[in-house]
């Protein structure tokens, strides 16, 4: 019996899906992908606002790759400082759409 088992383990480790997102549970890829969306609206919202920084595309085309490379711990790293630097770009906007004011007009 166990080396039925053992014989039907091999199998499945041949078998196995490979290529983007092998090994990562389905719970963490659709974690990742949900930063991702999340980071990518936000990163929209900071280039409508004409303030989105540069590295945050970067960073989201990196953590496409390390989720298609199957290192989902790198992705999930990645999407979180992409998600991080689009917030932090409207955030900055935002404040400048009135900061501008007193250091311009001196109010």
């Amino acid at each position: 019996m166990k080396r039925q088992w053992l014989v039907l383990g091999m199998w499945g480790a041949l078998v196995a899906p490979s290529g983007a997102w092998a090994g990562a549970p389905a719970a963490d890829v659709a974690e990742i992908e949900a930063l991702l969306t999340r980071a990518q609206a936000a990163y929209e919202q900071a280039l409508a606002l004409e303030h989105g920084w540069a590295v945050t595309e970067p960073l989201m085309e990196q953590a496409h790759q390390a989720l298609a490379d199957g290192d989902p711990d790198a992705a999930r790293e990645l999407a979180a400082r992409a998600l991080l630097t689009a917030e932090k770009s409207v955030e900055q906007a935002q404040t400048e759409a009135e900061a501008w004011k007193g250091r311009v007009l001196g109010s």
